[in-house]
C-alpha cells in the first residue's frame, strides 16, 4: 500500500496554524498505522511550485523528519504537485495508492491564466487511476470561499473538512482522516 500526501504549504496557510495542525494530523496517522507495511510519500506546495520532502518509504521517521523541515509561503500551484505525485507513481501501483490532498483549495499559480482548471484537467488525465483522492480542506475564518470542495468535485474526489479549535488542535480520530 502506498499513501501520497499533497501538503498546501503556501503562504495561506500560515493563518491560524493551519500547516502545524495538518503536520501533527500526518503524525499522528503515520504513528497510528506504523505496524503497517505502508510505504508513505510527501510533497509540499509553496513558492509557486512542488518540492518532494520524501520520495515513498516504509520509514516512518524520514517522513516526519520531512515534515518537521516544512516551510510555507507563495502561492500554490495544485498543477506542479500532480505532476510530482504523477512522476513518483509508477502506472502499475496507482490502484494501490491513495492520495491525500491538504488544502484551503486557494489555488493561484499554473502556466496558464486558469490554475485551478489546469490543475483539474492534469488530474483527470494523469491521476485517475489512483485507487483513491481524499481532499482534505482546512480552510477556516468568517469567510470561506469552498475551493477545496470545488476541487474535489471536479476531481471526483472524496471530502472532508476539519476544523480546528483553540481549545481542541487535533479533533477527532485521525483514522477517520485518513486511511
Amino acid at each position: 500500500m502506498y499513501v501520497f500526501f499533497l501538503i498546501d504549504s503556501s503562504g495561506s496557510m500560515v493563518k491560524d496554524r493551519q500547516i502545524a495542525y495538518i503536520k501533527g494530523l500526518i503524525e499522528q496517522t503515520i504513528a497510528r498505522y506504523k505496524s503497517k507495511r505502508i510505504k508513505y510519500a510527501a510533497v509540499a506546495l509553496n513558492n509557486g511550485d512542488a518540492e518532494l520532502l520524501s520520495a515513498p518509504t516504509l520509514c516512518a521517521e524520514e517522513i516526519i523528519n520531512s515534515l518537521a523541515q516544512l516551510t510555507t509561503g507563495g502561492k500554490t500551484n495544485m498543477r506542479a504537485g500532480f505532476g510530482m505525485i504523477n512522476q513518483l507513481l509508477k502506472s502499475n501501483i496507482k490502484e494501490h495508492a491513495s492520495l491525500y490532498i491538504f488544502t484551503d483549495g486557494k489555488v493561484n499559480a499554473g502556466n496558464t491564466d486558469d490554475p485551478f482548471g489546469e490543475a483539474v484537467l492534469f488530474y483527470k488525465q494523469y491521476l485517475t487511476g489512483i485507487k483513491q483522492t481524499t481532499i482534505i480542506d482546512n480552510e477556516s475564518g468568517f469567510v470561506k470561499l469552498g475551493m477545496a470542495e470545488k476541487l474535489a468535485t471536479s476531481i471526483g474526489a472524496s471530502y472532508q473538512h476539519i476544523q480546528q479549535t483553540p481549545l481542541s488542535p487535533m479533533i477527532g480520530s485521525v483514522g477517520a482522516v485518513c486511511l
